[in-house]
C-alpha cells in the first residue's frame, strides 16, 4: 500500500509533475493489491473478544461490564438467548413477536459475589430477521470511496474510525470486500503516514494514503480527491477492476450495508452522468435561501458515476483563480453542488435515509434510530446519538446486515431496536400504520409521546427553520428518488411512562455468539427511585440462517 508525501495540489507546471507522480504511484499500487502482506497489529487483537476463564461466560461478561462501566455494586440483571431465523427479504418497520419479554424475570445481583444461577441465560427465543448477507459475503467491488481527515482523528480512541471503516470495507476477516478507499491526511508527517498505512493494511482495507504539506481547506482537499479517484479508477480498470460508483464521504459516515446501498443504486445507469446525495437525518437538510423549503448538499456523502467524476476537475469553480475564499467559505459538498448546478447539466438526485421531505408524517421529536426504518447510512452517529458504532453493528456478524436496527414489539409492551435500545411502555403502546394516500379514513399522524429523559437525538447543529412537519418544497434540479407508497412505515404510539435501556457494550464469545449489554442507569438525582443500575443481556447465537 504505497503512500505519497507532499501537497496534492500545486499550480502551473508543478501540478502536472505531482499529478504524473500520483499516476505512477497509483499504477504501482494496483499491481500490488492482491499480494500485499498483512502485518500483525494490535488492532487485530480487539477487546471485543470476551476473555476466557474458569468461571461462566455470564460471570466473565459481568466482570467486563463492571470494570468498563463502573456499575453499581448491586444491580438488576436479565439475560436472553436469541436465535435468528431468516424470513423474507422485505424489511418490516416493526416485527410483532408473540412472546412476553418478561418471561425472563430480572435478578438482583451482587457484582462482587454474584450467584452463577442468577446470571445464567437459560431461556432462548427465536426472532425473525430479513434475509441479507453476513459481513463476509458482500461484494462491494463497484465502489471506490474518498475520505479526507487528519492523523489525530484516525488515531483517536484506539483507531476507532478505522475499526468503523473496516465494518463496511472488509469481509470481517482482514480482507477487502472489493471496495477501495483513498485517504487524504491533512499535513501528516512521514511516520504518521506510515502508521496509518500499516494499520489500514492490518484491517484488510484496500486503501491508498496520501497527505498535504501546506494548509488546505476541506473543500480543496475534496476537490483534489475527485481528481485522484478518477486517476485511481483508470489504473484499477487497466488491471481488471472496474469501479462504477465513486463516493466522496466524510470520515464519520458509516454504511451499515453496502449491499443495501448497491440495491438502492440499481436503477441508475452507471454509464451515464449521475450525481447522488445521501442525506440521512433532518439535520442533513437546511432551509433554502427564501425559507420556503429545504435543500441538501448530500449530507456529507456524495456518489458519482465515472462520467460525473470526470466532469468535476474540469469545472471552472476549481480553477486556480477560484481556489481562495470560495474554498474556505463553503463546505465541500455545498461547493460541489453549487458548481455542478451552475456549470453542468447534471441534476442532483437524492436517496434519503431516515428523513424524506416529501413525507408529511415526520416527527422530529422521535429518535431517528428508533423509527424502524432501514438505515442507508449513518452520519455523525457518535455526536448526534452517542453511539459506539463498532459495538452496535457487531450483531450483524450473526444475523446479517439487515438485522441491525430491526425493531421488535413484544406482547407485553417491550420494544427492542437491535443494536440501539430496549424500551418498556408499562402504560401501553400500539402500532399505527398509515392508510393509502387519499384514503378518506386516513387519520392524522400521531407518532407518540416522547419520554422525559434527555434525547440523544438533540440537534448539535443549526436545525432547519421551515415547518416542523408536513411536506416541504425542494429546489429545482434536486430530485428525490424515494417512493413513499408501498413502504411499510409503522409508528409506535404510547401514553405515560417509557423506560429505556441503551446499548453500551457488545462482544464476541469463543463460539462467535454476539453478547449485547443494554443498560439503564440509576437516577442519582431522584432518591425515591431505584438506585441500582439495570442490565439486560442479549446473546445472539448462530442458528437458522441460510448458507
Amino acid at each position: 500500500m504505497p503512500f505519497i508525501k507532499g501537497p496534492i495540489s500545486l499550480q502551473g507546471r508543478s501540478s502536472h509533475i505531482v499529478l504524473t507522480l500520483v499516476i505512477i504511484v497509483l499504477f504501482l499500487h494496483t499491481l500490488r493489491i492482491v499480494s500485499r502482506p498483512k502485518p500483525p497489529s494490535a488492532l487485530l487483537r480487539d477487546a471485543e473478544i470476551l476473555p476466557e476463564g474458569s468461571t461462566s461466560p455470564e460471570e466473565l461478561y459481568l466482570q467486563r461490564l463492571s470494570k468498563d462501566l463502573g456499575l453499581t455494586s448491586e444491580l438488576s440483571w436479565r439475560a436472553w438467548r436469541i436465535v435468528p431465523s431468516e424470513q423474507s427479504e422485505d424489511w418490516p418497520s416493526v416485527t410483532e413477536v408473540n412472546l412476553k419479554f418478561e418471561a425472563v424475570q430480572p435478578k438482583l445481583v451482587d457484582t462482587s459475589a454474584p450467584d452463577r444461577l442468577d446470571l445464567y441465560a437459560k431461556k432462548r427465543m427465536e426472532l425473525p430477521v430479513p434475509a441479507s448477507p453476513l459481513l463476509g459475503r458482500v461484494d462491494a467491488s463497484d465502489f471506490l470511496f474518498g475520505i479526507s481527515t487528519t492523523y489525530a482523528r484516525i488515531k483517536d480512541r484506539d483507531f476507532a474510525m478505522i475499526k468503523a471503516w473496516s465494518r463496511w470495507l472488509t469481509d470481517g476477516h482482514h480482507h477487502s470486500n472489493g471496495a477501495s478507499l483513498v485517504v487524504v491526511l491533512n499535513q501528516a508527517r512521514n511516520d504518521e503516514l506510515e502508521e496509518i498505512d500499516m494499520t489500514l493494511q492490518a484491517t484488510g482495507i484496500d486503501a491508498w494514503v496520501t497527505t498535504t504539506e501546506e494548509p488546505m481547506s476541506m473543500a480543496r482537499r475534496y476537490f483534489e480527491l475527485s481528481r485522484i479517484l478518477k486517476t485511481f479508477a483508470a489504473n484499477l480498470a487497466a488491471n481488471g477492476q472496474d469501479k462504477r460508483w465513486f463516493g466522496l464521504v466524510e470520515d464519520d459516515v458509516f454504511f451499515p450495508s453496502l449491499s443495501h446501498l448497491r440495491d438502492r443504486l440499481f436503477s441508475y445507469n452507471t454509464d451515464g452522468q449521475h450525481y447522488i446525495g445521501l442525506p440521512s437525518e433532518r439535520l442533513d437538510w437546511e432551509a433554502s435561501d427564501d425559507d420556503q423549503g429545504l435543500r441538501t448538499y448530500g449530507g456529507g456523502a456524495v456518489l458519482l458515476t465515472r462520467q460525473s467524476i470526470s466532469v468535476v476537475p474540469t469545472l471552472p469553480c476549481f480553477e486556480s483563480r477560484a481556489s481562495g475564499p470560495a474554498f474556505r467559505a463553503k463546505r465541500w459538498d455545498q461547493l460541489l453542488h453549487d458548481c455542478l448546478m451552475l456549470h453542468s447539466e447534471i441534476d442532483m438526485h437524492v436517496l434519503p435515509g431516515f428523513y424524506n421531505p416529501k413525507d408529511d408524517t415526520y416527527d422530529r421529536q422521535l429518535d431517528s434510530y428508533e423509527t424502524g426504518q432501514k438505515p442507508l447510512l449513518l452520519r455523525r452517529y457518535a455526536q448526534r446519538h452517542l453511539l459506539n458504532i463498532n459495538k452496535a453493528h457487531l450483531v450483524t456478524n450473526v444475523c446479517g446486515e439487515s438485522c441491525f436496527m430491526q425493531r421488535y414489539l413484544f406482547d407485553d409492551k417491550w420494544v427492542l431496536v437491535n443494536g440501539i435500545s430496549i424500551s418498556h411502555y408499562p402504560d401501553g403502546v400500539k402500532v399505527s400504520r398509515p392508510l393509502p394516500p387519499g384514503s378518506p379514513d386516513a387519520p392524522a399522524a400521531s407518532p407518540g409521546k416522547r419520554d422525559e429523559e434527555p434525547s440523544l437525538d438533540t440537534p448539535t447543529e443549526d436545525a432547519p427553520t421551515p415547518a416542523e412537519s408536513g411536506a416541504v418544497a425542494i429546489p429545482q434540479r434536486v430530485i428525490i428518488d424515494d417512493e413513499l407508497e408501498g413502504i411499510d412505515k409503522a409508528s409506535l404510539s404510547w401514553t405515560g411512562r417509557k423506560n429505556m435501556w441503551r446499548l453500551v457494550d457488545s462482544a464476541l464469545s469463543k463460539d462467535r455468539a454476539v453478547w449485547q449489554a443494554y443498560v439503564k442507569r440509576a437516577d442519582k438525582r431522584d432518591p425515591e427511585s431505584d438506585q441500582r443500575d439495570s442490565v439486560i443481556v442479549l446473546i445472539w447465537e448462530h442458528g437458522k440462517m441460510n448458507a
